[in-house]
């Protein structure tokens, strides 16, 4: 009986309304060339010291942004988003649902001040929630997708001897079918599909503090960066992609790895 190998495919999509809060699960989504997931890293949560000009945005590092690497608590926070007018329902243990919407400055205000009383002194003042037209704020100057193999998230879980939640590597894009490892063999320029849409890597994506937190816990439980530069040469988990022929991207989509020698400069 001859075995036929299944393709790798998409397994889940996710956006992250909110930069640095969790994320909510797509079955389809439509992406334009040189675009990301719609309303993906559309608001940021500025400190207070941040310097942000919402009329002339640019990029800015994660550093001046509340984040789980420097604010693990955040993941205490279960925020869905209404696409329509932007509406947020915040829950958290043993307090009231708080609602606000993200469109308005009054609404934002709101929430800014809601996470003020949560954060408190971990915060360099007063945080402020940002947005600008057109703007995402990703981590990398480029926009994109981040791309996920979710047999190297298993295989970094067994040498940590933990059942790892993919959601803490907040990607767009979780991929199965693939053998552990293999995108890392993925050089900068080099061409995917995933469905209908072709991307190009831009780079590896370098993993910081932010994967050590347990999202249940909202709590640090292990150190795997470091465990990813001891064990597997380099604490780089999934790539950035650039999308350079857009169309619909949907759970279930067939992948195309990259082919060797074909790439985009």
């Amino acid at each position: 009986m001859v075995h036929i190998e299944a393709p790798a495919r998409i397994q889940s999509l996710f956006r992250y309304p909110i930069k640095g809060l969790n994320g909510e699960v797509l079955q389809s989504a439509h992406v334009e060339a040189g675009g990301g997931l719609p309303l993906d890293r559309t608001y940021a949560i500025a400190h207070g010291v941040t310097q942000f000009d919402p009329q002339a945005p640019v990029y800015l590092q994660k550093i001046h942004f509340l984040a789980l690497m420097t604010h693990p608590r955040l993941a205490e926070l279960h925020v869905s988003f209404r696409e329509s007018d932007h509406e947020i329902r915040v829950a958290r243990r043993d307090v009231p649902e708080f609602v606000t919407s993200l469109t308005t400055e009054q609404g934002r205000a709101e929430f800014a001040t809601y996470l003020d009383e949560f954060i408190g002194s971990e915060a360099k003042g007063r945080p402020r929630v940002v947005a600008a037209h057109n703007h995402m704020f990703t981590d990398i100057r480029d926009r994109c997708l981040s791309v996920q193999n979710l047999a190297s998230i298993a295989a970094l879980g067994a040498q940590a001897g933990l059942k790892l939640d993919p959601l803490r590597f907040r990607a767009n894009v979780y991929l199965t079918g693939l053998a552990p490892w293999v995108e890392r063999t993925w050089e900068k320029g080099a061409v995917f599909s995933l469905g209908e849409v072709r991307l190009r890597v831009l780079k590896p994506i370098s993993r910081c503090n932010a994967i050590n937190v347990d999202l249940d816990t909202a709590r640090i439980d292990s150190n795997l960066p470091l465990l990813l530069r001891e064990r597997f040469e380099g604490n780089y988990m999934g790539v950035y992609a650039q999308v350079i022929d857009g169309g619909t991207v949907h759970e279930e989509a067939v992948v195309t790895v990259p082919t060797p020698g074909e790439s985009i400069a």
